[in-house]
C-alpha cells in the first residue's frame, strides 16, 4: 500500500486532501489537533501520510468540539453539585431534632438521590432511567420493542431499528472507494483492508494472516478438526457455515437450475455456475506459489495445503494425516476392507476407482 495520496485517518484514497502539517482557517496546526485529540506522535517527515481527507478533518473538528463541551459542562455541573451539598449541609446542621440515627439516614438519602433508579434483583444502582429500564430487561427478559415483520423481539429501540434493516435491504453505509453498500456502519472497516491489505489477524500455527476474525477462527478449525456445524438432516459436519449451508441445498428435492450446456440440473444459480467451468475450462484461480490454476476457490485453499504442509484431517486409528477429509474416506478403506468399485467383467472388486481403471485394462487387451 502506497503511503502517499491518502488519509491518515481513514486510509481512503481519492478522496479531497488537506495537509495535516498545514494551518486551518483558525490557525492551529491539524497535526497538532489530532496529537492533542489522541496520545499519538504525528511528526513531519515520518514516513507515514502527510495528510487528512475533509471528512476526517470534520469529525476531528467535532470530535474536540463535543471533547471540550464535555469537559466545560462536567465542570459547570461538578460546581453547582457542591453548591446544593453545601446548601443540604446548612439544612440538615439548622434541623434541631434529628439525631445521629437521622444524619446516617440523610447521607443514605443523599446517596440515593444521586442514584435514584436501584435495581432489586442485584442491587445495581442508576442516575439515569432509561439504562436503569435497559438493565432490567436482563432479569425480566422483556422484549418490549417487537419487528413488526418478524416478531421478533428486542429489548432496545435502536437494536430494533438495526435489526429492520434485514426486512428493507437498506444499506445506508457505502464503501468510498468500490461503492459497496453494507447494512452497518461496523462493517465498513473490515471492508476497507480489502483495498488496504491490512491484515491483522494471524494464525499462531502457521503464520497465515486475514483481513477478519472470522477468517482466522474458521482457518484454526483446520488445524484443529473442529467441525461444530452440523446438518439437521443427515449429521454430516462441517468446519464453516458457509458449507453448512451449500451441503443443506443437496437434501432439497427440487433440482430447478439447469445447465444450459448438458442439461445437468443443480439446486442454486451459484452450482450452475461453478459447474458451467468444467465447460468452459476457465480456471481463474492461481496458485502464488507453483502457478497451479484451478476452477473453484476450495480447490485452490486445499491445493495450499500442500506447500504449507497442513494436514488437518488425521485417521482416528493410525493417525495417519491428510490434507483433504475425502483422503480420509479413502484411507479408511484399508482398515474397513471395503471395495466399493466392482470389475462388471469379473468377480473383482477395489477399494479405488483407479485401481479399477487400471483392472480394465486387463480386459481391453
Amino acid at each position: 500500500m502506497a503511503l502517499i495520496n491518502l488519509c491518515r485517518i481513514c486510509l481512503f484514497q481519492n478522496v479531497q486532501l488537506k495537509n495535516i502539517f498545514g494551518k486551518n482557517e483558525n490557525d492551529k496546526e491539524i497535526s497538532k489537533l489530532i496529537s492533542s485529540f489522541v496520545e499519538i506522535k504525528v511528526v513531519e517527515g515520518d514516513g507515514l501520510p502527510s495528510t487528512i481527507c475533509t471528512t476526517c478533518y470534520d469529525k476531528l473538528l467535532a470530535a474536540i468540539d463535543l471533547q471540550q463541551q464535555i469537559t466545560t459542562s462536567d465542570a459547570l455541573l461538578r460546581k453547582e453539585l457542591v453548591k446544593t451539598e453545601a446548601k443540604e449541609e446548612i439544612t440538615r446542621d439548622e434541623d434541631i431534632s434529628g439525631t445521629e440515627s437521622n444524619c446516617s439516614n440523610d447521607d443514605n438519602q443523599k446517596e440515593l438521590n444521586k442514584n435514584q433508579y436501584y435495581c432489586v434483583e442485584c442491587n445495581k444502582q442508576f442516575k439515569n432511567r432509561y439504562r436503569f429500564e435497559v438493565h432490567n430487561t436482563k432479569h425480566t427478559g422483556a422484549m418490549p420493542f417487537i419487528c413488526a415483520v418478524c416478531n421478533k423481539g428486542f429489548s432496545m429501540r435502536w437494536v430494533l431499528n438495526l435489526h429492520l434493516r434485514v426486512h428493507t435491504s437498506v444499506k445506508p453505509h457505502s464503501c468510498k472507494v468500490c461503492g459497496k453498500a453494507f447494512k452497518y456502519a461496523s462493517a465498513l472497516p473490515s471492508h476497507m483492508r480489502i483495498h488496504t491489505g491490512v491484515r491483522p489477524y494471524k494464525c499462531d500455527v502457521c503464520d497465515k494472516t486475514f483481513t477478519q476474525m472470522g477468517g482466522l477462527k474458521a482457518h484454526l478449525r483446520t488445524h484443529t478438526g473442529e467441525k461444530p456445524f452440523i446438518c439437521e438432516i443427515c449429521s454430516k459436519c462441517f468446519g464453516e457455515y458457509t458449507s453448512l449451508k451449500r451441503h443443506v441445498k443437496t437434501h432439497r428435492s427440487e433440482k430447478n437450475f439447469p445447465c444450459p450446456t448438458c442439461g445437468k440440473c443443480y439446486n442454486d444459480p451459484s452450482s450452475v455456475h461453478r459447474h458451467m467451468k468444467t465447460h468452459t475450462g476457465e480456471k481463474p484461480y492461481s496458485c502464488d506459489i507453483c502457478d497451479k490454476k484451478f476452477s473453484a476457490r476450495g480447490s485452490l485453499k486445499m491445493h495450499i495445503r500442500i506447500h504449507e504442509g497442513v494436514k488437518p484431517h488425521s485417521c482416528k486409528i493410525c493417525g495417519k494425516s491428510f490434507t483433504q477429509a475425502n483422503c480420509v474416506v479413502r484411507h479408511m478403506r484399508i482398515h474397513s476392507g471395503e471395495t466399493p468399485y466392482p470389475c462388471k467383467l469379473c468377480p473383482r472388486r477395489f477399494a479405488y476407482s483407479h485401481h479399477l481403471v487400471n483392472h480394465m485394462k486387463v480386459h481391453q487387451q
